[in-house]
């Protein structure tokens, strides 16, 4: 059965769902794991309460396995043959680098009729294609029971697709597990202001919420995270001022841009900085032109990239603006840039960026 997310974070669900089915099937990119990663572990508490107050059994047992085409099953048969007499829940998770070759699939097959009342298996997969989902494994329509205390438990695995459209849902889910609610203009900032970066995204979720929970014991209103929050805890960052410097070139916006600049350089560490977003800009810049020149819509380009709202309006401002000899003459200027830094060259490094943010703003 094909999941949603936002069922699956509702309270009490998962517990809910486990005992309809024990076994979970996640998959997603591998630049979205850090998503799958929470949802996995929101899955694995939830059974471990279930455990601990018994709605399941006394104890549950985590284990995890990563997966590459060579591993097999023998271990996870073992751990089910070997049910506890104690009745214990076992969580047993297993992430593949890639997807489960067909002889995995085949065990897996294999491996759903005896998992048991109290094993839970969560298989964590790469994106899975259309023509994967209607592979065999997936597709486990035996309705027969698992176990004999559990007549209605079906062996249909839960599939759950994720994706980074996917983060506004689970920032929101965070935020309220911390008992904090945050506005949905706080959850855009902070979205654009992590281009996408999915784990640097929820590295900032959590430090915000370790700093408003902190807050909770004096502030009567640190419960709500708004957007002036979001610019007080990490605007003044300069990991975050150089993407509203990347923001305000590729927008063509060449004195916000020298302006952004001459606020945010003071040492060689924030030239660093800068070199690397100049070199991320450039690189997805070349990657959107081949896609056009590939008869690709620029919008499915931009998705692909995982570039959205409004950096995906500058890009496309950049990409008309920007033709390849002017990315060459970028290129090289970077590479100039990156050689100073290092002190393979002597050059003037506040010039050189300025250059760069000259080229990448212009018209000519």
């Amino acid at each position: 059965m094909i999941a949603q997310l936002k069922d699956i974070l509702q309270d009490s669900l998962v517990i809910t769902k486990a005992i309809e089915s024990n076994l979970y099937i996640l998959h997603a990119s591998r630049d979205d794991y850090p998503l799958v990663n929470y949802v996995t572990t929101y899955i694995k508490q939830q059974i471990n309460f279930a455990a601990a107050t018994q709605a399941i059994s006394s104890r549950c047992n985590n284990l995890t396995f990563t997966a590459d085409k060579y591993f097999n099953f023998s271990t996870i048969n073992n751990i089910i043959s070997n049910q506890s007499l104690f009745s214990e829940t076992n969580y047993i998770e297993i992430t593949y680098k890639t997807k489960p070759t067909q002889e995995q699939q085949t065990a897996i097959i294999n491996l759903i009729p005896r998992l048991q009342d109290n094993n839970f298996l969560v298989i964590i997969t790469d994106k899975l294609t259309k023509k994967d989902l209607d592979a065999q494994w997936l597709k486990n329509n035996n309705d027969s029971s698992i176990g004999d205390n559990k007549p209605n438990r079906s062996n249909k695995p839960i599939i759950l697709g994720i994706t980074n459209y996917d983060c506004k849902i689970i920032i929101h889910h965070m935020f309220s597990m911390a008992k904090l609610s945050i506005t949905t203009k706080a959850i855009d900032m902070l979205l654009q202001l992590n281009m996408a970066n999915v784990a640097q995204l929820m590295q900032e979720a959590n430090k915000i919420i370790i700093h408003k929970v902190s807050d909770n014991g004096t502030n009567n209103t640190a419960h709500i995270v708004d957007v002036e929050h979001i610019k007080e805890l990490i605007l003044d960052n300069s990991k975050y001022n150089i993407y509203q410097l990347s923001n305000a070139y590729l927008a063509g916006n060449l004195a916000n841009a020298l302006n952004i600049f001459d606020n945010l350089y003071q040492t060689t560490e924030d030239a660093i900085l800068i070199t690397w977003i100049f070199a991320e800009d450039l690189r997805k810049l070349l990657k959107i032109k081949n896609k056009i020149k590939q008869k690709q819509d620029i919008s499915q380009a931009l998705y692909e990239l995982r570039i959205i709202k409004d950096s995906a309006h500058n890009f496309m401002l950049a990409e008309k603006r920007i033709n390849y000899q002017k990315l060459i003459i970028l290129f090289n200027q970077v590479a100039d840039l990156d050689m100073a830094i290092k002190g393979v060259v002597t050059a003037d490094i506040l010039q050189i960026i300025r250059q760069i943010i000259i080229q990448f703003s212009s018209n000519k």
